[in-house]
């Protein structure tokens, strides 16, 4: 998966023909940047408003991100958040020509823009 080519190879498809699934590659398409990114970037929205949150006196609900937090505050808990969120992104880059990640990437986005739609619905019941 990793080698010294990654991210900056020549290698944008299987070597042999017929090579098209389950394959890594160097070169990542549009589609693959656009994906994992707005997956990166909806997490990146995600801890912006947690921090939000965070400062109006609501707990963290993740109890391994809760201990972060008490015990590091919240530059820990920044970089243990978007630390893990930019690193599964790199592995969903990698993975991105396997079928399963192909295929449920962008229900991953999907889901995770409904449940920001969700939780900014809730923000503004609460605030009504």
């Amino acid at each position: 998966m990793l080698s010294r080519y990654s991210f900056i190879g020549r290698r944008r498809g299987g070597r042999r023909a017929g090579e098209c699934v389950d394959i890594y590659v160097d070169r990542f398409r549009a589609v693959e940047w656009g994906l994992v990114g707005g997956v990166v970037g909806l997490a990146t929205i995600d801890w912006a408003w947690t921090l939000l949150h965070l400062r109006r006196g609501v707990e963290e609900a993740n109890p391994l991100l809760a201990a972060v937090l008490e015990t590091g505050g919240v530059a820990a808990f920044s970089a243990v958040k978007l630390g893990v969120t930019l690193l599964a992104g790199l592995f969903l880059l990698g993975h991105s020509r396997f079928r399963w990640t192909r295929a449920l990437l962008p229900v991953a986005l999907v889901i995770y823009a409904a449940l920001l739609l969700v939780h900014l619905g809730v923000e503004r019941a609460v605030a009504t």
